[in-house]
């Protein structure tokens, strides 16, 4: 009796085709499930900072906290310490160092080369973000693994988070936010809504924040350094910035 069976050459060319398949779905596959993971770290940050917010008004009476905190007298905000040490109270036990007026609170220092824009085009400076750039690059670990801090500038409560801490990708509207409390209700909103600014209609003079910076964008194609912190305006509604129907983290690129 014969028996058939498959030939060698068969069988290196099956393997080359389930390889090719595997090359081309599994890449794929992996960047759904990182995206699914992130969308549930992002509404439990979310909570976690809401609950906080709510932990403080209520231990300290306070009706508004982001007008409290936030209130500027014309030429410093003179609650500002006060409202660092109740976020810390809440967030951590460690103890900041004070320095002078500020605080030198952060037990990171996060290199400009670690964290990429919004479409990974760029790398995001301390510079172009600007004041609120002391809430993403120099953070403060939380117990869960998140990183974040907290700043008070342009007469704003601003908070920076990293929803999954070390871990990659590290870019702003994938794992890296900032949001602001808003000054009447304190949930966490967004600065303004998002402009795509062409690069022949940005400022050519000025601070370096106010060309990165200009119309907080979240774009696929923008070659801005604050390129993603408009994102949030996007992840808060659940909308993908492209104008398609999917869900914000379902849309996010590679």
């Amino acid at each position: 009796m014969n028996k058939k069976a498959f030939t060698l050459a068969e069988i290196l060319i099956t393997l080359g085709i389930i390889g090719v398949v595997a090359a081309m779905t599994i890449p794929n596959l992996m960047h759904k499930v990182r995206n699914k993971v992130l969308a549930t770290q992002f509404k439990k940050t979310m909570a976690d900072v809401t609950q906080a917010i709510g932990r403080i008004k209520a231990n300290n009476d306070i009706d508004t906290l982001a007008d409290y905190c936030a209130y500027y007298d014309g030429s410093e905000y003179p609650n500002s310490l006060e409202c660092y040490d109740w976020f810390r109270n809440i967030f951590t036990s460690r103890t900041a160092k004070r320095l002078g007026t500020f605080y030198h609170d952060y037990d990171l220092i996060r290199s400009d080369t670690e964290i990429r824009t919004y479409n990974g085009q760029q790398y995001v400076t301390n510079s172009a973000l600007a004041g609120i750039g002391y809430a993403v690059i120099n953070p403060r670990t939380m117990l869960d693994g998140q990183y974040l801090n907290v700043w008070i500038i342009e007469s704003n409560l601003y908070i920076g988070v990293d929803i999954n801490g070390k871990d990659k990708p590290n870019r702003l509207g994938h794992d890296i936010f900032v949001f602001i409390v808003h000054k009447k209700d304190d949930f966490l909103t967004y600065a303004s809504v998002p402009e795509d600014i062409s690069p022949e209609d940005l400022p050519t003079e000025g601070p370096e924040y106010s060309i990165e910076r200009k119309g907080y964008p979240c774009s696929l194609t923008s070659t801005q350094k604050g390129n993603g912190i408009g994102c949030v305006y996007y992840a808060l509604k659940n909308k993908c910035p492209d104008g398609t129907a999917r869900n914000y983290f379902d849309c996010l690129p590679k």
